[in-house]
């Protein structure tokens, strides 16, 4: 499965000089498909109990490893703002 979830750093090109502001994440929805008005998908179609474990399986692993990623992401980004 591709990775569904990812980081979005809005200050990654804060430099010194640039307004002072407080370090932020965001954790955004990265690859889906579009089912209809207003429905986003993201997994395939599901038609097994094993197939929707593994789906869901594959989401929890993906957050779990969004939330290391937006943790060190927000920890650099107050290293940064602190030393700049």
């Amino acid at each position: 499965m591709y990775r569904k979830f990812a980081v979005y750093n809005p200050l990654e090109s804060w430099k010194k000089g640039d307004l002072p502001v407080d370090p932020i994440v965001e954790i955004v929805v990265e690859n889906y498909q579009v089912r209809g008005p207003g429905r986003i998908s993201i997994t395939a179609t599901l038609a097994s109990d094993s197939e929707i474990d593994f789906a869901i399986d594959s989401l929890i692993g993906d957050l779990n490893e969004i939330r290391k990623r937006a943790k060190a992401t927000l920890t650099a980004q107050r290293r940064k703002l602190k030393t700049e």
